[in-house]
């Protein structure tokens, strides 16, 4: 439950419902879940006849982080026009629940929310836990029995410290730091080669404009009747290159 590698999937004929436990918030986490709801939509076909019977996916993404930043606990995301604000689409619904929000807040403050309840016990750390083992209402005792039923821990902070989480997220910030590093070095070659090859390009052309140049000052000197070896000295071209242009002009 730490930091989920797996999901947790319900499902029946008309629904589909992906639970994911997240412990901290990356770019690369972020593509990985976009991507992993994509293919639970795109999944399901196998030929067109397979439209008219698409579940609905509900992804609900249980975060150590607040995602918006916007201090709720709950965040609802559909497909929906930009500028109207309308739901364009009811095929994919994507529940962000932010654990963040309740370390703001204490358990007797959560009144009647029982989905707060249920999760209150994923940032409370063991002296809380026993606190509301032994002071909490039925619902919490009952709760944090069947998690250390379950878990077997009884010491266990069930969020991340905010060392753990940079330590976690390290690897991917080097990693996308890595690939950006990787991105402007491509572009700066690119453009080192771009810049060589135009100049190799302007040089090729300012050669043979020279070379255009002498051509017709040998013609013209050899059409005034100089001598081939004066001929080569005002140009500084070999007399048989002299010749092979007179021979090409006429």
């Amino acid at each position: 439950t730490l930091s989920s590698v797996a999901d947790t999937i319900y499902q029946n004929d008309e629904i589909i419902i992906d639970i994911e436990i997240n412990s901290y918030n990356s770019n690369r986490k972020r593509r990985q879940l976009e991507s992993y709801i994509f293919q639970l939509h795109l999944g399901q076909l196998k030929n067109y006849k397979d439209y008219d019977n698409m579940k609905q996916i509900f992804q609900i993404n249980i975060d150590n982080y607040d995602l918006l930043g916007e201090n709720d606990f709950l965040y609802e995301i559909y497909l929906m026009d930009k500028k109207y604000h309308k739901i364009a689409s009811d095929m994919i619904q994507i529940i962000h629940i932010n654990l963040d929000y309740l370390r703001k807040i204490n358990y007797t403050e959560i009144n009647e929310n029982q989905l707060m309840k249920n999760l209150y016990v994923f940032i409370c750390g063991s002296q809380e836990l026993n606190n509301l083992s032994k002071n909490g209402d039925e619902l919490m005792k009952e709760i944090v029995r069947e998690v250390r039923e379950i878990s077997e821990l009884d010491n266990i902070e069930f969020y991340l410290t905010d060392e753990e989480i940079l330590e976690l997220d390290r690897k991917d910030i080097i990693e996308e730091i890595r690939k950006e590093v990787e991105q402007d070095i491509r572009k700066e070659v690119e453009q080192d080669i771009r810049k060589e090859v135009e100049q190799d390009i302007l040089e090729e052309g300012r050669i043979e404009g020279q070379q255009e140049e002498k051509n017709k000052i040998i013609i013209n000197m050899n059409n005034q009747k100089f001598d081939l070896e004066t001929i080569s000295k005002v140009t500084n071209v070999s007399i048989s290159k002299i010749k092979e242009i007179i021979s090409n002009n006429k």
